[in-house]
C-alpha cells in the first residue's frame, strides 16, 4: 500500500478522555498479487474513542478512482464510493448503514453495469440490505447474507429482462449459439461464493422463473413426432422430409416453480408456450446443459400445418379431437435435445384420416384392418370349433 497523507491528526487524550484519530484526502494506492488488482483512490476517515471504551467510532468516506477490487467471485470496478459509519473495537471492524456506488459489478464471466447497494458489516458477516445492478441487459435486485468466515452466502434475488443469451454460456461455462430471449427470475438461493471453479456447484434454492421471446429449433422435433405419427403406416416410409419447410418455433413463454440442487434445476410443472405447441410436463436442466423432460404436446393449428409442409403434403382439415397431446421425452443437451415421441394415443382412424391424400395409404390400412379382423377370427375358431352343422 503506497499512501499520502494531506492532513493526518492523531490525539491521545489524557486518562478519562476521548481519542481521535482524522485522516483527511488521503491518497491511497493498493497493488494485489494478481495482475489488474491495481486500484488507487481517496480516503477521509475520523474516529473517536469515548472515554474509558475500547471502541473507536465515526464517519468513513473511500473512493475508488482507478483499477478493481476482488474478492472470491465478485469483481467491482471503479469509480466506486463507499459511506459508512465506522466501528473499530474488541471484535474487529464493523461498517453501519454502508453505501456503495460503482461503475460495475462482476459476478464470475457476467460483466454488469452500475451498482448501487446498502449493508452492514459486523463479525466478518456482511448483511445487504439492497443490491441493485444491471446485468446481461437486464434489471438485478437482490438482499441476503454474505459470510466472508465461512465463504457462503443466502440471497433473495429478483432479476427482470435478462439476456439469456449472454447469461447462459456463464453457467454453462462454454460459448454456446442460443436464441432463448430474456429471463425473469424471483428466487431464493444459497451457496458458496469463494472459488469460481465450486460456486456454481454448491448453488441450492427455489423460486419462478420465466422465458420469453426468443427462437427454438423445430425440425428435430416435428420429425419425431412425424415418425412416431405415420411410420407405422405402409407407405409413409417413402415420404421425405424437407428440413427448410421447418421455420424455427417462435417461443411465447416458458414459466414454470423451480428449485435448484446438485447442480440442476428441477420443476414438477413445466409450461412451454410457443406459436407450434403447447408443452406441459416435469424435469429437470443441469448447468452442463442436460436435459431430462417428460412432457405433453399439444399442437396448434400452425405446427400441424409445419408437420404435414416437411413431408410436403397438403395440410388436412383439423378439427378439435385431432389436437390429442402427444408425450415427448426430452433428452440431450439445451443446444442439441433429443426427443422420444409416444403417438400412441393418437388413434389409427385418425391417422388415416390425416393421412388419406398419400396414394395407397387407405388402401394398405384396409389391408392391415382385414388382416387384423382375420387374426381374430382365426383364433376365435381355435377356442370355440364350430360345429359339423357350421354353427
Amino acid at each position: 500500500m503506497e499512501l499520502e497523507l494531506a492532513r493526518l491528526v492523531l490525539a491521545s487524550a489524557e486518562e478519562g478522555a476521548a481519542g481521535r484519530i482524522l485522516v483527511a484526502d488521503a491518497t491511497v494506492a493498493l497493488r494485489g498479487r494478481a495482475p489488474g488488482e491495481l486500484a488507487a483512490g481517496h480516503l477521509d476517515l475520523e474516529l473517536e474513542r469515548a472515554p474509558d471504551a475500547d471502541t473507536w467510532s465515526g464517519p468513513l468516506q473511500a473512493e475508488l478512482d482507478q483499477g478493481r477490487v476482488t474478492s472470491g467471485i465478485t469483481r467491482v470496478t471503479g469509480p466506486a464510493r463507499l459511506e459508512a459509519g465506522l466501528r473499530l473495537g474488541p471484535e474487529g471492524l464493523a461498517l453501519d448503514g454502508a453505501r456503495v456506488q460503482a461503475a460495475r459489478l462482476a459476478v464470475e464471466r457476467v460483466d454488469g453495469g452500475e451498482v448501487e447497494g446498502v449493508f452492514d458489516l459486523e463479525g466478518g458477516v456482511m448483511r445487504v440490505a439492497e443490491l441493485r445492478t444491471t446485468w446481461c441487459g437486464g434489471s438485478w435486485q437482490a438482499a441476503g447474507t454474505v459470510d466472508f468466515g465461512e465463504r457462503r452466502f443466502e440471497a433473495h434475488v429478483d432479476a427482470e429482462g435478462a439476456d439469456l443469451d449472454r447469461l447462459v454460456p456463464v453457467v454453462l461455462q462454454r460459448d454456446v449459439e442460443t436464441d432463448l430471449g430474456s429471463l425473469d427470475l424471483d428466487g431464493r438461493f444459497a451457496g458458496d461464493w469463494s472459488e469460481p471453479e465450486v460456486w456454481l456447484g454448491t448453488l441450492t434454492g427455489e423460486g419462478q422463473l420465466a422465458m420469453r421471446g426468443g427462437n427454438l429449433p423445430s425440425f428435430s422435433l416435428l420429425r419425431a413426432v412425424w415418425e412416431a405419427l405415420f411410420l407405422r403406416i405402409p407407405g409413409v416410409e417413402a415420404l421425405r422430409l424437407d428440413r427448410g419447410r421447418a421455420a424455427p418455433t417462435k417461443l411465447l413463454e416458458i414459466r414454470h416453480p423451480f428449485t435448484l440442487s446438485g447442480s440442476r434445476i428441477a420443476t414438477e410443472a413445466l409450461r412451454i408456450e410457443t406459436d407450434d405447441y403447447l408443452a406441459e410436463g416435469t424435469g429437470s436442466l443441469g448447468f452442463d446443459g442436460g436435459l431430462d423432460l417428460s412432457t405433453r404436446v399439444t399442437f396448434t393449428t400452425q405446427g400441424a400445418r409445419k408437420v404435414f409442409s416437411m413431408a410436403k403434403l397438403p395440410l388436412p382439415t383439423l378439427g378439435a379431437e385431432d389436437f390429442v397431446p402427444i408425450a415427448v421425452a426430452v433428452g440431450g443437451t439445451l443446444t442439441e435435445p433429443s426427443f422420444k415421441v409416444d403417438a400412441s394415443r393418437v388413434s389409427a382412424r385418425t391417422l388415416v384420416r390425416l393421412l388419406g391424400g398419400v396414394e395407397g395409404v387407405q388402401r394398405a390400412m384396409a389391408g392391415v384392418v382385414q388382416g387384423g379382423v382375420d387374426a381374430v377370427r382365426r383364433g376365435v375358431d381355435k377356442v370355440l370349433p364350430r360345429s359339423k352343422t357350421g354353427r
